[in-house]
């Protein structure tokens, strides 16, 4: 939800984290995605002919969920998610001053579009909830509305999430990097089969006061080579016996991007650094602390 109503407005992880160590499988989590269709409260029907969709959570280190969408992509370009915010108060958002509205779910949504991005924002309490469609034009009302219409909601906010495990890849964190926050991600065929997953951790004194941040994506039945932008140049570096390729750096920089092969799966290891909303940064204490982790993984 923060990620959309970010880029609007630049447009007009229960599982306790015990230190966002890797755990067990966490929360609840349903064989396929195409099983999941709600957010916290908001229920819907899962759209037909999507080729993939995603699931995306965000937790506090505690293990309360913040955040969380799901994103259905389809063939011809368009792009369907329903999403929740915690905490989230829309009239501090938007002025809703002769702001169309509609009724879904026996709720009153706010209606703004964008070019050919449908958008509608019910608040619930101190929840906020959307329905965000980019369509492949500008004439496709009525197949929003039709997807809209699907909505309806529950009192009970137990939701399905996709567990802290991935796969084959083993980690481990410094207590002292104080883990504040962690958000997955889980994309998946109609059928099950998973396309990629990953999780993001996020380091520093508070939520809103982040000194790095780490990321692993695991690409399943991927390739290596597939993988690699062909328009950059990687270098091998062996760590604990597992030769990655790394993306080179200029001699003033930490390397900060590590892939490998591991089986019919690709996996990915980042340090994100800290964001601006427009450039990341990388600091010398998050260049020791990736390090060190580095150092740390192993694959079983």
């Amino acid at each position: 939800m923060k990620k959309i109503i970010a880029v609007m407005m630049a447009l007009a992880l229960a599982v306790s984290f015990a230190a966002c160590a890797k755990q067990g499988d966490g929360g609840k989590a349903p064989k396929t995605l195409a099983g999941d269709t709600s957010v916290m409260a908001m229920c819907f029907a899962a759209p037909e002919g999507y080729e993939t969709v995603g699931r995306v959570i965000d937790k506090t280190a505690d293990g309360v969920i913040t955040e969380k969408n799901i994103v259905y992509n389809f063939a011809d370009g368009a792009k369907l998610t329903f999403a929740y915010g915690a905490n989230l108060t829309l009239s501090e958002l938007f002025d809703l001053t002769d702001k169309e509205t509609a009724e879904y779910g026996g709720r009153t949504f706010y209606l703004t579009s964008t070019g050919k991005t449908m958008r509608a924002f019910a608040q619930e309490g101190e929840d906020l909830y959307c329905i965000n469609f980019d369509l492949p034009d500008e004439d496709s009302r009525a197949r929003y509305d039709a997807v809209a219409e699907t909505v309806s909601f529950v009192e009970e906010k137990e939701t399905q999430e996709n567990g802290d495990d991935l796969y084959a890849i083993n980690w481990s964190f410094d207590e002292a990097w104080n883990c504040v926050s962690a958000s997955s991600y889980l994309e998946e065929t109609p059928d099950g089969a998973v396309k990629e997953k990953s999780m993001t951790w996020r380091f520093g004194a508070d939520a809103d006061n982040v000194d790095f941040r780490f990321e692993i994506i695991v690409y399943k039945d991927a390739a290596l080579a597939d993988q690699l932008d062909d328009e950059k140049q990687y270098v091998e570096e062996e760590i604990n016996g597992v030769t990655y390729s790394v993306l080179a750096v200029s001699e003033d920089e930490k390397p900060y991007d590590y892939y490998v092969q591991q089986g019919d799966d690709v996996y990915r290891i980042k340090n994100l650094g800290v964001s601006n909303g427009l450039f990341s940064s990388r600091s010398e204490e998050s260049d020791a602390a990736f390090a060190q982790f580095m150092n740390g993984i192993s694959f079983s």
